[in-house]
């Protein structure tokens, strides 16, 4: 039975120029073609068919195989990566709480220590007011004794200015 170069080409593929330069290099190949009109041909039954069948074999189908243990394991795989992304997405939702936590806590600490350090100021403030008042309550009897003792002097002494 005869082939074409060019069926041959078409049936794994290939470009019908590749498989005439790959006949045209090789002598044992070229030497058991012959011209079929204007195409040339090979016999399937030669030598040279069978080493060009050799270097461009036709195309393997894709064999299906049906393994159930395998696919078991695949389904189980794919179910704990499931899990595992749900308890991944746990986490984050745990983590951002917990870092907005952290922050509000920050804050507040950072508000507590102002709190404190205006209430250390006021305290400060307060016990040097008490101080200035002590004082002038100080001054103030003192200068009520030397108004009682001007008062209780007689308008004689008063007179002499004693």
């Amino acid at each position: 039975m005869l082939i074409t170069i060019a069926e041959f080409a078409q049936q794994r593929g290939l470009e019908t120029d590749t498989v005439a330069t790959y006949v045209r290099r090789h002598e044992s190949i070229q030497s058991d073609t012959f011209k079929k009109g204007r195409l040339l041909a090979l016999d399937m039954d030669s030598d040279g068919y069978k080493e060009l069948d050799k270097q461009y074999p036709l195309p393997q189908p894709v064999q299906v195989i049906e393994d159930t243990e395998s696919r078991q394991k695949l389904i189980k795989a794919q179910e704990a990566i499931i899990q595992l992304q749900g308890k991944l997405q746990e986490a984050t939702a745990q983590l951002a709480q917990a870092e907005a936590t952290k922050l509000l806590l920050e804050d507040k600490q950072e508000q507590l220590a102002k709190t404190e350090q205006r209430l250390q100021e006021s305290e400060d403030h307060e016990r040097q007011a008490r101080s200035e008042l002590k004082e002038l309550n100080s001054k103030l009897q003192s200068l009520q004794d030397e108004l009682i003792a001007e008062k209780s002097k007689s308008w004689w002494d008063k007179l002499r200015g004693h």
